[in-house]
Parts: structure tokens; sequence; C-alpha cells
């Protein structure tokens, strides 16, 4: 009888959001995960750790595989980390890795976009992929032949909608976009008119860039995965089909392990 490894904690350290969760490392999938926003993570981390120790499946290993693209939030998270007795596995975009990161400054590539990649070349072997992740900032990046070519940065719904709150004198804030419903266009009303054009908008240029991709990717049909709290907002209005996998940057931090 093979002895099953246990599932590996994964911690993932968003601009706003830290996600937390155990990784099944024989099929890559969130078993559960909690989440906190990233300004707390001092008081809430070792707190979340306990939480899902205490849920099943309970063991765990004692590495942590960890992304972060907040400096100060994932030093943080490693001394309390390392201090609790776990060992601390940091995804390093300029580090071995099991991918070529075509990229001219790979310093400033974050964590969670080489942690995304690393998933996609795991548990899709030979795929071209296009990977978009809908967070603070929305990234569109293409994958091919294990090379990271890089990809597009737009600002995430939320920071569109407060610029155009903070950098305006009349336009109101939006508010519990997650439950707004998708206007159609044209808008009959002012906050219509920002949902619309930010939602529509958004989703047009993720589009036109996917687009391009895949006559990067031409003959091949490349596969587009997508991640992201507003991923679920902004599929509603897309005009490709894709796999939304929310927990998909914990995945592919665990994914780090493997190699």
């Amino acid at each position: 009888m093979s002895i099953q490894p246990p599932p590996v904690l994964a911690l993932d350290i968003g601009n706003t959001r830290s996600k937390l969760g155990f990784v099944d490392v024989r099929q890559y999938t969130c078993i559960a995960s909690t989440a906190f926003p990233t300004g707390e993570i001092a008081a809430r981390l070792l707190p979340a750790v306990a939480e899902l120790a205490a849920s099943p499946p309970g063991a765990m290993s004692k590495t942590v595989a960890l992304s972060s693209v907040v400096k100060e939030a994932g030093a943080t998270a490693v001394k309390l980390l390392t201090t609790a007795g776990f060992s601390i596995r940091q995804l390093d975009p300029t580090g071995p890795l099991p991918l070529t990161i075509a990229y001219d400054s790979p310093r400033t590539l974050g964590a969670d976009r080489v942690a995304n990649a690393l998933y996609g070349i795991t548990l899709f072997p030979g795929r071209a992929l296009i990977i978009i992740s809908t967070g603070t900032a929305i990234t569109i990046d293409y994958i091919a032949e294990r090379i990271f070519h890089g990809g597009a940065i737009l600002p995430g719904i939320g920071l569109q909608f407060g610029s155009l709150h903070h950098a305006t004198d009349a336009l109101p804030a939006i508010e519990g976009i997650e439950r707004a419903a998708i206007p159609t266009l044209p808008g009959n009303s002012t906050e219509k008119c920002i949902l619309g054009g930010v939602l529509h908008g958004t989703a047009t240029a993720i589009s036109g860039i996917v687009a391009r991709y895949c006559k990067l990717a031409a003959p091949r049909e490349p596969l587009i995965l997508a991640t992201g709290g507003d991923w679920s907002l902004i599929s509603q209005i897309i005009d490709f089909k894709s796999i939304a996998l929310p927990d998909l940057t914990l995945m592919g931090a665990a994914c780090l392990l493997k190699y």
C-alpha cells in the first residue's frame, strides 16, 4: 500500500487579499482555503493556519509554498511560519524554475504570475496557455513551450471605479460590484454608465489581448485559464471559452514543490 503524501499548505499574498489553503499534491487541487486582508496578515495568518489544521484533512506537510507580491507582508509571513515550525519554499521569479522566463527584468515579475504559469505547465504540459488574473490589477499572460513570454497589465475593476470617483468632482463611488448586474449599453444613469463602461471596456480589452495571443499560438489552440475575484463578473461578457480556477495561484505555488 502506497503512503499518500499529506496536503501542502500554500499561501498566496496579494496586494489586497491573501489566501491560505490545503493543496492535494497528487492532483494539484485545493481541498480547503480561507482568505483575509493582506494588511491584517500579522494578526490573521497563524489563526488561519490553526483553523485549517482543525478541519479535515487535518494532517499537513510542514513545508509551506509561498507566493507573495507584497514584500513586507511576505517577510512577516515567513517570520511567523518559521517561528511556528514550518519550512518555507518561496517562489522566486529569478530562481531556478522548470520554465524559461523571457522577461527583461525577472525580479520585477510578480510571483503570482509565475505560480499561475507553473500550474499551467504542470497540469497541461505541451499546451500553449493564456492565463488571466483579475485582482487589484488584471494580468493576461502567454506561455508556450515552457516559456513565459510575458503579458499585459491593466488596472483592476476596483481601481478603475476608484480612480473615476476620486479623480473627479461628481462621479459617484460604485459599491458592491460583486453583486452588480452587468448593465447594457448605453447606460441610462451615471452609475450604469460607469458600471457598463468599466465592465464592458475591460472585457473588450481582455478579449482583444487574448485574440492577439491566439494569433501568436496559431495553428495551435491555446488553453485559457482564469482566476481572481472579479472573473465571475467579467466572464459574463467575454467572447471566448475559459477554465475558471479560483484557487489557481495557491495550486501553482504548491506546484513548485514538485520540482
